[in-house]
Order: structure tokens, then C-alpha cells, then sequence
């Protein structure tokens, strides 16, 4: 689980805020999966979808702002979204059956990604070229 650190901070409050909205949903799952409730898989899906939705918006958030202040996302930020993208589609893209390792699998991957990307890019491309 992921607790908003001010390591996480980009400057900007709306893509902040949209950070904070994602961490938040990563634990809601991350809790989801580790919980005795029935179903928790079948759910725990349905809410990596609304993540999954999130995340485009916020990607698409990000581009746009960053095209509108005169420069654009590295090409490494862009495929790292795309990747992030494409991890969780072929999660989604799996049988109704899907074992929980294979979503705490993802879930893992959903928070490094969160931890490393938010520091490593979104921090790093606002602060370093002032877009706030």
C-alpha cells in the first residue's frame, strides 16, 4: 500500500490531486484482494477497470498540459503510460476466472509502477521544466 508522500508532489494541483485520487484507488484494491470478503476477485476486477479508466483520462490529463505549456512528455513518459495501459488490459482481457495471484501480481505492479512513475517522471518532467 501507498501512502501520498510529499515526494509525490508535482507542483501542479490538479495533476496532484489526480495522483492522490489514484494511490487511493490502488489501495482500495490492494485492501480489496487481501480482504475475507466473497466475490473480492470478481470486484477487485471490476474496480482495476475504473482504474484502468482513470488512468487513461489522467494520461491523456498530462499530455495535453504539457502540450499546452509548449513542450512535451519525454518519449519515455509517454511509453510508460502506454505500457501501464496495455499491462492492465491483458489482465482485463482474461476469463471471468482469474486467480488471485494473477490480480496480486498486477496489484504489485500497479504500486511500483505508481511509486516509481509519479517520482521518476511526472515529478521530475513538472518541476524540472516548470509546468505547474
Amino acid at each position: 500500500m501507498l501512502e501520498w508522500e510529499k515526494k509525490f508532489e508535482t507542483g501542479n494541483e490538479k495533476i496532484d490531486e489526480q495522483n492522490r485520487c489514484l494511490i487511493d484507488l490502488g489501495n482500495r484494491i490492494w485492501e480489496m484482494l487481501h480482504s475475507d470478503e466473497e466475490n473480492k476477485l470478481i470486484k477487485a476486477k471490476e474496480e482495476i477497470k475504473r482504474l484502468k479508466l482513470f488512468c487513461a483520462r489522467l494520461f491523456v490529463y498530462e499530455e495535453v498540459h504539457m502540450y499546452d505549456c509548449g513542450t512535451n512528455l519525454s518519449k519515455e513518459h509517454l511509453e510508460a503510460h502506454r505500457t501501464f495501459l496495455y499491462k492492465v488490459d491483458e489482465l482485463l482481457e482474461k476469463p471471468a476466472d482469474i486467480t488471485q495471484e494473477e490480480l496480486f501480481n498486477l496489484m504489485v505492479f500497479v504500486i511500483d509502477w505508481i511509486n516509481f512513475h509519479i517520482v521518476e517522471s511526472d515529478v521530475t518532467d513538472f518541476i524540472d521544466q516548470n509546468l505547474r
